[in-house]
């Protein structure tokens, strides 16, 4: 394919990105992800229906007050800024993006398959992730919250400093469990019915069984 070809010699030629169906999402191409939204908190670029990128902005900015109000202090922001968030709609386009901005992962089926369903880029920041069509609202609040705990993380840490990166992990689980109502995050209860916990197990099941 021609403009596959012209990507190769150029991944920056505007031309042949925007024929492939991509456009600018920073300081990257991305596909699927048109539509945007701001909030106070939050810049969201996205594929999905509209309600759902509104409840997506509106878990975010519920997390990041009421992650403020319970850690900050003792905690404080080092520096503040809108969190960014790029999500899609299907999978196979979040893959393919992945793919773009980690050439090295290239032709190594194995890594693709253990993409997780958002992660948070480094250096960046930026929250990547997917939800697809049938897909729980609940699905999509647990990984924003996840991958926000993250983001404000790094905001309150000191940029010189460095994370215990299991503490923080399981920082993020916990708090992915919470729930959002009425812009109100409360603390999970119980976790035994959570898809967190159960996708958890799965992987841990899965690891024990194959050694």
């Amino acid at each position: 394919e021609v403009f596959r070809e012209i990507l190769e010699a150029d991944p920056d030629h505007a031309g042949a990105r925007a024929e492939r169906g991509y456009h600018r999402a920073g300081e990257t191409w991305a596909r699927g992800v048109p539509a945007r939204i701001e909030g106070d908190r939050v810049v969201i670029q996205h594929g999905l229906p509209e309600a759902t990128a509104l409840d997506a902005q509106a878990t975010l900015e519920s997390f990041h007050n009421a992650f403020a109000r319970a850690y900050c202090p003792p905690l404080r922001f080092h520096r503040v800024h809108k969190t960014s968030v790029l999500l899609f709609a299907r999978r196979a386009e979040y893959l393919e993006h992945v793919q773009e901005a980690f050439p090295a992962l290239a032709g190594r089926s194995a890594a693709f398959d253990r993409v997780p369903r958002a992660f948070t880029e480094v250096p960046s920041g930026r929250i990547l992730g997917y939800l697809e069509e049938g897909e729980s609202k609940r699905m999509l609040q647990v990984f924003l919250m996840h991958e926000a705990t993250h983001a404000m993380l790094a905001m309150t840490r000191d940029p010189k400093a460095r994370t215990t990166a299991w503490l923080e992990e399981a920082l993020a689980d916990l708090l992915s469990c919470s729930t959002v109502e009425k812009g109100e995050v409360k603390p999970a209860q119980g976790v035994e019915g959570h898809p967190l916990y159960q996708a958890r197990m799965a992987e841990a099941k899965e690891a024990v069984a194959t050694g």
